[in-house]
């Protein structure tokens, strides 16, 4: 069957639009901007995905089945285990202090409420754009470790922003790839991924924007590198834990095939 839109025409697509969206966002601070056009990507990815003779959306690793919520908790509570630790860590060591002397606690809830919300939309556009999209139309051509070599690749250069920052930032943007595509590889499911990345960002904004955590400086290891640290060998207990989750749900009756 030919495709009405080609692979890499659907790849620049899309990633223009995301990038669109990080513009309105980095230069004119436009929340609504901004998460208006991460729903329109998704929209654009679901027209994608039909014009080249898929089934929308979810054919892009967001098919939702009787796996896909275990697989979204699981990652949510990877990820708070991993992100919560590393701040919790770093307020500990005093690589970090806090500074909501002028928020009451009404205000933090709300505030962590939106932010909850807000980071799902640009969290799963990411999530199609750098892995979902790359894992369907390269299945089969090249091998699932080089997939996800790509994926981090990929990742990386989708910060546009950050490019020209600090080594170490570029480093993290690289571990962080990596660590969000290998779930994709072993499930064939976005969900897990999902569930990390929205959770990362949901404790990054929490610290930063509502408790307003703020860096120490002078200390040789700095809380950027702690987190690279446990994301890092999390990376491993992800994997284990997602075998342990397909070999029990493949046991349970109304996950066998008929």
């Amino acid at each position: 069957m030919k495709y009405k839109v080609d692979n890499k025409i659907g790849l620049v697509v899309l990633w223009l639009m995301y990038q669109c969206a990080e513009a309105f966002m980095h230069f004119y601070g436009d929340v609504v901007a901004f998460l208006s056009l991460m729903a329109a990507m998704l929209y654009v990815a679901h027209l994608v995905a039909q014009a080249q003779g898929r089934s929308g959306i979810v054919s892009f690793q967001l098919n939702w089945d009787k796996k896909s919520g275990h697989y979204l908790l699981a990652g949510l509570v990877s990820g708070l285990l991993t992100y919560g630790l590393a701040f919790a860590l770093s307020l500990v060591s005093g690589r970090e202090i806090l500074d909501i002397s002028i928020l009451s606690l009404k205000s933090i809830l709300i505030k962590s409420s939106l932010f909850v919300l807000g980071t799902f939309l640009p969290s799963i556009a990411e999530d199609v754009l750098t892995r979902g999209y790359l894992f369907t139309i390269l299945k089969g051509r090249i091998s699932r470790w080089g997939i996800v070599c790509l994926s981090t690749i990929v990742f990386v250069l989708n910060h546009t922003y950050k490019l020209t920052g600090p080594v170490e930032g570029l480093l993290y943007l690289a571990i962080l790839g990596f660590y969000l595509a290998v779930p994709v590889m072993l499930t064939g499911s976005l969900w897990y991924s999902v569930g990390l990345h929205w959770m990362g960002n949901i404790v990054y904004r929490i610290s930063a924007d509502v408790l307003q955590s703020k860096m120490v400086p002078g200390y040789t290891i700095s809380s950027l590198y702690l987190l690279m640290f446990l994301v890092t060998i999390s990376i491993p207990f992800n994997m284990l834990a997602i075998y342990n989750m397909k070999k029990k749900l493949s046991k349970r009756s109304w996950l066998r095939p008929v």
